[in-house]
């Protein structure tokens, strides 16, 4: 009580002390704190004891500063979060200096993985990232995303193209003005630019065509307009671009799908394509030796879209590097292709007679495809890879029923996407248990967030 009754004195009598009273040092109130993206949070300053007593300071002659303003701006303990990234924020009053560590986080909307992996967040922002511990990098754009597709460096069709070439790795996007938009490898003109330039940041595709959606193949990319048309660009020399022909000659800007068909999702995968129709029927086209046509063949190339076998009705389709999975509006599973035990199903194949499903996702690198796929019930399922892609998900028999409601299969990892905006991923480089991104905001109600 007596201790009370003085530092109660003491600040009757001085107002805010700007000297510490004995046995306080100053500090930032909270001294660690993460922020989402584009938000803004409130440091308060206050000289604190060893038993936590608290004695705030609102002094006007407190200064300060961020260690990185492109992370974190700070005004009178005022933190505007800006980019996703740490900050250092020091307070100083006189000769007493306080410090804090700032987190900046983010939410994201949608995630897209081949051999790295992006996110769109809330706010519209593009991140990018290959390294799991390490901060994602923000990609510039000229108006907000609303959806991204990762490709993987495939081999399909470069041994035609030019001698000693190397396939390397590119991307696209949507945003929100449907301008579709690619960055990364562009020796055969996959980033649609007009050019065959690599770009580290992204491009505008050119034309002045207005996108629904694009997919990132190996070394073609495709995109839907908001007319139902398709069109695809870069390299060709497996008919993947589906324009009726199969030439070595760089194609750098959209050229138009032919058979004047009318597509609601489009997906690629190593040297081939594939559609989905508003009559529910899937048609692909390119490399067909891995049955990935669907076409009841494992040869050839096709240039123009063909149907895939069997009268299916589909809801859902996409396409990995040799393997293409769907499901039909009866909500069962269905893949051809190269698959996991390294033969090839040259039609649909139904791949689970015990669960139905709503959204399929499959990866894998030129040996290595597996799948992952999200149940009616909610639950996540896994299945072949040699790199730790189906994790805990292997044999149908999860850990826990993880309740992700997007999946991203990459070339040797795969990522979910929860409710409230986090990405786990799991696989080469994350370990066989999905593990949660840093730089991101968990909440303590977040069921996938509880200490495993």
């Amino acid at each position: 009580m007596r201790r009370l009754l003085l530092l109660a004195a003491l600040l009757a009598g001085c107002g805010d002390p700007s000297s510490p009273p004995p046995g306080f040092e100053l500090r930032i109130v909270p001294e660690s704190l993460t922020v989402e993206a584009t938000l803004t949070a409130t440091l308060d300053l206050a000289w604190v004891d060893a038993t936590g007593q608290v004695i705030p300071l609102r002094g006007r002659r407190v200064q300060w500063f961020s260690s990185d303003e492109s992370i974190v701006d700070v005004r009178e303990g005022q933190v505007q979060a800006l980019e996703v990234g740490q900050a250092e924020i020091v307070a100083v009053l006189d000769t007493a200096v306080a410090r804090a560590n700032i987190t900046v986080a983010v939410r994201y909307v949608t995630v897209a993985a081949g051999d790295y992996t992006c996110g769109v967040t809330r706010q519209g922002s593009l991140y990018c990232w290959d390294d799991p511990d390490d901060a994602p990098d923000r990609m510039d754009g000229p108006s907000p995303f609303r959806s991204v597709s990762v490709g993987s460096a495939g081999t399909a069709g470069t041994q035609w193209w030019l001698p000693g070439a190397f396939p390397a790795t590119h991307a696209c996007a949507v945003d929100t003005t449907g301008s579709a938009h690619c960055w990364g490898a562009n020796g055969y003109g996959q980033l649609g630019d007009g050019t065959t330039d690599d770009a580290p940041q992204p491009q505008r595709v050119t034309g002045s065509l207005v996108f629904e959606t694009v997919t990132a193949g190996s070394n073609h990319s495709c995109g839907i307009t908001v007319a139902g048309d398709a069109y695809c660009w870069g390299l060709n020399s497996l008919g993947e671009l589906g324009i009726g022909q199969v030439d070595q000659d760089a194609h750098p800007a959209p050229e138009l799908v032919v058979e004047g068909l009318r597509w609601t999702a489009i997906t690629a995968g190593d040297g081939f394509t594939c559609g989905l129709t508003d009559t529910r029927r899937i048609y692909c086209w390119g490399d067909g030796r891995y049955g990935a046509l669907g076409d009841g063949s494992s040869s050839g190339a096709r240039s123009d879209p063909a149907m895939v076998v069997g009268d299916h009705s589909w809801s859902h389709l996409d396409a990995g590097p040799r393997q293409v999975c769907g499901i039909d509006v009866r909500q069962d599973l269905y893949c051809w292709g190269g698959d996991p035990a390294g033969t090839i199903a040259v039609v649909p194949t139904r791949r689970d007679l015990q669960y139905y499903y709503r959204s399929v996702s499959a990866g894998g690198g030129e040996t290595d495809d597996f799948a992952c796929a999200i149940a009616t019930a909610g639950q996540t399922y896994c299945w072949g890879g040699a790199h730790g892609q189906s994790g805990l998900f292997e044999r149908y028999r999860p850990a826990r029923p993880w309740a992700f409601v997007a999946l991203a299969a990459g070339a040797l990892h795969a990522c979910g996407l929860t409710d409230t905006g986090l990405v786990y991923c799991w696989g080469a480089g994350y370990g066989l248990e999905p593990k949660v991104l840093p730089y991101q905001l968990p909440e303590a109600g977040d069921q996938t967030s509880r200490s495993r």
